[in-house]
């Protein structure tokens, strides 16, 4: 079973803030991380992000869709390219691959109530894939 980190978010600053913090706080204890994103755009945008943070250094990282060693990886592909236990899950729903990571965090974006409704139903669809030990 998988145990799900919330990482809640009032604003699109926070957001960002909250989901560079996080790779950091993995990448010092270099642990293995993937970041699920949807799309090609969401991948260059984030990949453009990470090397700019944090401001005094950068993130190293590789944008992959086929198996890596890289410690810190984002795809768009559904798999788990560098056999990591950390997922930061930016899909809009609940990643299918769930139950092949120790941990999954999900940004619970409560910048409007749309994305909140959207954050809820991504945690029903966790509870019905079988990762359902939620930390806030």
């Amino acid at each position: 079973m998988s145990s799900i980190q919330l990482l809640k978010v009032k604003s699109n600053q926070e957001k960002l803030s909250k989901l560079c913090q996080t790779v950091k706080y993995h990448f010092d204890r270099h642990e293995r991380l993937l970041i699920a994103v949807p799309n090609d755009e969401v991948a260059r945008y984030l990949d453009n992000l990470l090397w700019r943070f944090p401001p005094e250094s950068f993130l190293p990282h590789k944008v992959v869709s086929k198996e890596s060693d890289f410690p810190i990886v984002i795809t768009t592909t559904m798999e788990n390219l560098n056999r990591a236990s950390i997922l930061i899950n930016l899909l809009p729903g609940a990643n299918p691959i769930c139950l092949q990571f120790d941990t999954i965090y999900e940004i619970y974006d409560e910048t409007d109530p749309v994305k909140e409704n959207l954050s809820r139903e991504r945690l029903t669809a966790y509870k019905a894939l079988g990762c359902f030990s939620l930390k806030a």
